[in-house]
């Protein structure tokens, strides 16, 4: 939750100056293969690894660690993209 609540609170405007918030978000936020803008910093040590998905207008965020270092947090993520999706893309 930890990692949610501060990538929330970057993009609310609670982490860093509005200035230093915007230009954040032009770097980071790209458009999204399934709509809207996504933001998905992602890494790992060689054991485990994690990946966190903002879709940025549905405010949906999503959160894989994985231990297994063959099978990547991002490889977890991409049939699961399509599931989810399609329950975000018609929020308001």
């Amino acid at each position: 939750m930890e990692l949610h609540d501060w990538f929330a609170g970057v993009h609310a405007g609670r982490v860093l100056s509005p200035t230093a918030t915007e230009k954040y978000k032009e770097m980071t936020l790209r458009p999204s293969k399934r709509g809207g803008r996504s933001v998905g910093p992602a890494g790992g040590n060689g054991v485990f690894n994690a990946i966190h998905v903002t879709w940025y207008e549905a405010r949906v965020a999503f959160t894989c660690f994985t231990n297994v270092d063959e099978f990547g947090a991002e490889k977890v993520l991409e049939p699961i993209q399509d599931v989810i999706a399609p329950l975000f893309s018609r929020r308001p």
